[in-house]
C-alpha cells in the first residue's frame, strides 16, 4: 500500500519538477489529485473535440501501480497570468497609491492594557498614556517617529528604480502567507533614556482588500526601534501586491486498461485512516492493559503573556463510571436597565483597564 502512494507522489513529483524546473520548488502552488473514472462512451463522443484541446495545454503522464493497475494524470501547466498583469500594469506606484490615506489625515489607533498608539498616517506616530487624578489628565507621551515631505520623495524615488530594475518587492511572513510591503521608515521620534538615539518606526503596508488601515501588529524590535503592520486596501490595486490566488491545480488521472476507478492501495490506506479516527482511544496502565479513557479540554487561567493555555487530560474510565454529562444550558441572562457605568465612561468619568483594540478615525 505505501509503495503505491510513494509510486504515485515520486512520478507527479518528477513530472511537476521537469514542469517548473527553472523555478524550483514553490510551496505557494497547491495541487489536488482527483480520481474522477473513466468517462462514458456518450461523453466521450460528446466532449471529444473539447478534451483534445484541453489535453493539448496539459502533460500527459502514465503511472502504474505495484499492483499492475495503469492511470492516465494530466498535469495542468504553469500559471503566467500574473506576470503578464505585471508587466501590462501601467498605474500609479505603490506609495502613489498610499497618498489618499496621507491626503486625508487618516490616523489608526490601537489601544493596549496600558500604553495606546496613534499612527497618524505619512505625519507621525505617538505613544501616550493618560493618567486621571480628579478632574486633571496627565498625559504621558512619546513620539516614535515623523515622516516628511523630503523622505516620501525620496521613496518615490527609490521605488521607481526598482520598478525599472523589475526587482520585486520585500514580503514579510503573515499567517503562513509571504506578502509584500512598502516600508516606510519613520525616524526623528523622542530621545530613548537606554540608547540615547532618537526613537524610530517601520511602516509596512501591506494589501488586504478588506482592511481599512488598522494595525494588524505592534512590536519592538530593538531597543526604542519599532515595527508597525498597516492593513490597507489601497495596495491591491497593484498586481504585485496583491493577494496571491491559492486555489489548488487539479490533477486528474483517469483509469486505463480496466483499471479501477482509484488505486485499491489507497483505498485501503484511506479506510484505516478513517478507522484510526473513530477507534476508542485506549488507556495504557503500568500493567500494559488496555482501558477505556474520557478526554478532558480545561482552560487554564490567562497568563502573564496574556494568552489562554488548553490543558489535555485523561483520566481511565472504570467499569463502574460513566462519562461526565454536559453542563446544563444556562438561562439567558436579562438586559441591563442600569446604564450609568456607560455614561460615567463617556462622560470621561470612569477609565477600563486592560482593553486592547484598533480603531480608525480621521482627524
Amino acid at each position: 500500500m505505501k509503495h503505491i502512494c510513494l509510486l504515485t507522489v515520486c512520478a507527479l513529483g518528477i513530472a511537476l519538477c521537469i514542469e517548473h524546473d527553472s523555478r524550483g520548488f514553490d510551496d505557494t502552488i497547491l495541487f489536488k489529485i482527483n480520481w474522477p473514472g473513466a468517462p462514458d462512451v456518450l461523453e466521450n463522443l460528446a466532449d471529444n473535440e473539447l478534451n483534445k484541446s484541453q489535453t493539448q495545454k496539459k502533460e500527459v503522464l502514465k503511472i502504474t501501480t505495484t499492483q499492475n493497475e495503469k492511470y492516465e494524470c494530466h498535469i495542468p501547466e504553469s500559471q503566467t497570468k500574473e506576470a503578464n498583469s505585471i508587466e501590462d500594469y501601467d498605474g500609479p506606484s505603490p506609495i502613489n497609491l498610499l497618498k489618499p490615506l496621507f491626503a486625508q489625515k487618516i490616523c489608526s489607533y490601537r489601544l493596549e492594557s496600558y500604553w495606546s498608539y496613534e499612527i497618524c498616517h505619512g505625519r507621525y506616530i505617538r505613544q501616550y498614556h493618560d493618567e486621571r487624578d480628579g478632574k486633571q489628565v496627565k498625559t504621558q507621551q512619546y513620539y516614535l517617529g515623523y515622516w516628511s515631505p523630503e523622505k516620501q520623495i525620496k521613496l518615490e524615488e527609490d521605488l521607481k528604480v526598482q520598478q525599472e530594475s523589475k526587482d520585486k518587492p520585500k514580503t514579510i511572513k503573515m499567517d503562513g502567507l509571504s506578502l509584500p510591503y512598502v516600508e516606510m521608515a519613520m525616524d526623528d521620534g523622542s530621545v530613548c533614556d537606554l540608547s540615547g538615539k532618537p526613537r524610530m518606526t517601520r511602516v509596512l503596508y501591506v494589501c488586504y482588500s478588506h482592511g481599512k488601515h488598522e494595525v494588524y501588529s505592534f512590536k519592538e524590535t530593538a531597543t526604542c526601534e519599532y515595527e508597525i503592520i498597516i492593513l490597507s486596501p489601497l495596495l491591491c490595486e497593484h498586481p504585485q501586491f496583491k493577494l496571491k490566488d491559492v486555489s489548488e491545480n487539479p490533477i486528474d488521472c483517469f483509469p486505463i486498461a480496466g483499471a479501477p476507478k482509484k488505486p485499491q492501495g489507497l483505498l485501503k490506506m484511506e479506510v484505516e485512516s478513517l478507522k484510526f479516527q473513530h477507534q476508542t482511544i485506549k488507556y495504557m496502565n503500568s500493567d500494559k492493559e488496555p482501558k477505556d479513557v474520557f478526554a478532558v479540554l480545561k482552560v487554564e487561567q490567562i497568563d502573564k503573556d496574556g494568552e489562554p493555555h488548553l490543558k489535555f487530560e485523561l483520566h481511565p474510565l472504570s467499569e463502574d463510571d460513566e462519562l461526565p454529562e454536559a453542563a446544563p444550558l444556562e438561562k439567558p441572562v436579562p438586559p441591563v436597565l442600569d446604564d450609568s457605568p456607560v455614561r460615567a465612561f463617556l462622560n470621561g468619568e470612569h477609565c477600563l483597564n486592560g482593553v486592547s483594540a484598533v480603531i480608525s478615525a480621521q482627524i
